[in-house]
């Protein structure tokens, strides 16, 4: 699984540079010609840097990626960014999103916590997407040196027999082409 991941991590990152490095550039054309920021090549970027962490997840899973970069964040700033990160994709299945707690500072690698937060958060999108009542909560507590993220929704819950899987590299229970089963690992 590690070579696998390390192959394909090195075909996607190439391109992936590419269409980051023209995204950039097009950004910038167009405001020097004063078009203003576009929402949408501003969602484009996002998206591939979601695309360029899933690559970095895929890279330390083959053990060739640098050490966790670790640095303080604070919980205000961590759920503005994941706010931003998941506000499409929430409006597309009309969900009432909450996240509450004190703010407090953590030290985190924070490309990868935001990633687990993302993948959860779309998780639960999908899940409350036929539900009558589609709510998503995301909480941060914190007690002495332990901190706890906790996400809610709405949906039917994960079945018992898969509770066990859904940490392990590429198990997903999404159609092929919706999940890389990484998101979690």
């Amino acid at each position: 699984i590690g070579e696998m991941a390390a192959g394909i991590a090195h075909e996607i990152n190439n391109p992936l540079a590419v269409a980051i490095g023209y995204t950039k550039k097009l950004n910038k054309e167009l405001t020097a010609i004063g078009v203003p920021d576009n929402p949408k090549i501003e969602q484009i970027e996002q998206n591939l840097r979601r695309i360029q962490n899933i690559v970095k997840s895929m890279r330390s899973l083959s053990r060739v990626s640098t050490p966790n970069e670790r640095q303080q964040v604070s919980v205000s700033e961590l759920t503005s960014q994941l706010s931003h990160l998941v506000s499409t994709k929430v409006a597309m299945v009309s969900a009432d999103f909450t996240v509450t707690g004190e703010d407090f500072v953590m030290t985190i690698n924070v490309t990868q916590i935001l990633q687990v937060l993302c993948n959860l958060v779309f998780n639960s999108c999908d899940a409350v997407a036929d539900a009558t009542v589609r709510r998503i909560h995301v909480s941060f507590e914190k007690e002495g040196q332990e901190v706890s993220i906790v996400v809610q929704d709405t949906g039917s819950g994960i079945p018992n027999a898969l509770r066990e899987k859904i940490l392990k590299p590429f198990f997903t229970t999404k159609e092929v082409g919706q999940g890389t089963g990484l998101g979690l690992s």
